[in-house]
């Protein structure tokens, strides 16, 4: 993906510290980023999502109710290869 493409990507920033869950939805093209999220659990409830995470050298895709354990504080990016929704718990 060129860099002019991802400018018109929508995005939204779920900072999880503090937080005990949260669910949300990435349409197709589109990216999250999870800040903050060491030790979670991440599930992909239904679509396909491609998570990157900050220094990993391995990207992983989750389909629907794959889980997924975040290895890092750092930024987690996921992207939604179809249209997705996400628990983080």
């Amino acid at each position: 993906m060129n860099a002019k493409a991802i400018r018109y990507m929508q995005v939204a920033q779920i900072n999880t510290a503090g937080a005990d869950s949260a669910h949300d939805t990435v349409k197709q093209g589109h990216y999250t980023v999870i800040d903050a999220a060491k030790g979670k659990t991440l599930t992909c409830s239904s679509g396909l999502l491609w998570v990157t995470q900050e220094n990993d050298i391995v990207d992983h895709i989750l389909s629907d109710r794959q889980s997924f354990t975040i290895g890092t504080n750092s930024k987690v990016i996921l992207s939604a290869l179809r249209p997705s929704s996400f628990t983080l718990a």
